[in-house]
């Protein structure tokens, strides 16, 4: 069963779960009573929310790794892009990262993949987890998915890649400094032909 979007993109919840069920086994096991799956559930919701607001606000500005501002000095720039067509439900995934305004890294690959949507957010993830390997610490990652960009800059995640934008924040811990900003399409095209060559091979190399 697929849970509804409960506000911490940014928070574990499988501890919470993990220990409102051994809470429900001892109440079981020791008081006889018992507590339903529904109920396990809403309260590990309860407490991982709570513990989520509380970590944010005993947050100091240097702690703050998520930064809304797009543009932060000394960093390198990943732009990422998907390329999708929903008749065969493949993606191409295409990124790459500049410092100085020279491309020191690209790739491109494909996948199947159920939306577009999910496609941009694959795609960032992706790359976010090459520039980790390579090394980066200071990072502005860009998109022209503005509804990417907003999920990642703390506004509504939509359900179909809650999983994902999950994913990007516990890889962005990694970085001393990560941004995520919006940018238009034209000024994305080395990433979206990149996307566009990983759509094509994708594409081939499932037809074989």
């Amino acid at each position: 069963m697929c849970l509804p979007p409960t506000g911490l993109a940014a928070g574990p919840l499988a501890p919470w779960i993990m220990w409102q069920l051994w809470i429900s086994r001892n109440s079981l096991c020791f008081s006889d009573k018992h507590i339903t799956e529904e109920e396990t559930i809403s309260r590990a919701l309860k407490m991982a929310k709570e513990w989520t607001d509380a970590q944010e606000k005993k947050a100091t500005p240097q702690q703050k790794k998520y930064l809304r501002e797009p543009s932060p000095p000394n960093c390198s720039v990943l732009r990422a892009d998907a390329a999708w067509r929903a008749s065969s439900q493949q993606a191409g995934f295409g990124w790459t990262i500049k410092r100085q305004d020279v491309v020191v890294a690209s790739f491109s690959t494909g996948s199947s993949v159920g939306s577009a949507l999910t496609a941009e957010a694959m795609a960032m993830r992706q790359a976010i987890q090459e520039a980790r390997i390579l090394g980066h610490k200071r990072l502005v990652c860009e998109a022209d998915s503005l509804q990417l960009v907003k999920a990642l800059n703390g506004g509504e995640v939509p359900l179909e890649i809650y999983g994902i934008v999950a994913d990007i924040f516990v890889s962005s811990v990694y970085f001393d400094v990560i941004a995520f900003g919006w940018i238009p399409r034209d000024l994305n095209a080395d990433a979206d032909a990149l996307a566009k060559q990983g759509l094509v091979e994708g594409t081939l190399m499932a037809s074989t």
